[in-house]
């Protein structure tokens, strides 16, 4: 390691070692352009919310903590949206399945919805890959993938007991 001989030398190496920073950002930059939208994006969205401090007084060495956090905040943020209900009209559809039946196989789903397919429901079609649907009675057309099918009706098996409980839990307290 370098022994540092005075106070100019150490401001010409802190100096020097941002004025290369600032050009692998430049670089960065030019390499990245949709990226660097999207920085500009989180800080702008950080400093409106109050948790990034003033973009034009930050310090270099800590811009960079800073954009991390505001990384980290949006990705929570988009990842509680994730978790949060699903409610396009093919979960709508395999909810009221559910309600009727709700010891359904993801076989017999499958039958069914494809008895239902262009019967002037929401169900368009299933073929051998995909459901088509109707985007909540619009003339938009959505594909999930049959794959799938498996993990939508074990949420909506999952939140048919849940509400179940609550109903159950409800008339007894009540």
């Amino acid at each position: 390691m370098t022994k540092i001989k005075s106070l100019k030398e150490l401001n010409e190496r802190h100096e020097s070692f941002w004025q290369k920073k600032v050009k692998e950002t430049e670089q960065w930059a030019e390499k990245y352009p949709h990226n660097t939208k999207e920085t500009s994006e989180i800080i702008g969205e950080a400093a409106d919310d109050g948790n990034l401090h003033n973009p034009k007084k930050i310090d270099k060495s800590s811009f960079y903590i800073q954009m991390e956090k505001a990384q980290l905040r949006r990705n929570s943020d988009n990842a509680a949206r994730a978790q949060g209900p699903r409610g396009d009209t093919l979960d709508t559809r395999i909810k009221e399945i559910i309600s009727t039946n709700p010891e359904i196989s993801e076989k017999d789903l499958l039958s069914q919805l494809k008895s239902e397919a262009g019967s002037g429901g929401s169900i368009l079609e299933v073929d051998e890959t995909d459901i088509i649907y109707s985007v909540n009675g619009t003339s938009k057309e959505k594909n999930s993938p049959i794959s799938g099918l498996k993990s939508r009706l074990s949420r909506a098996k999952k939140q048919h007991h849940e509400n179940m409980l609550k109903i159950k839990t409800g008339s007894q307290t009540g």
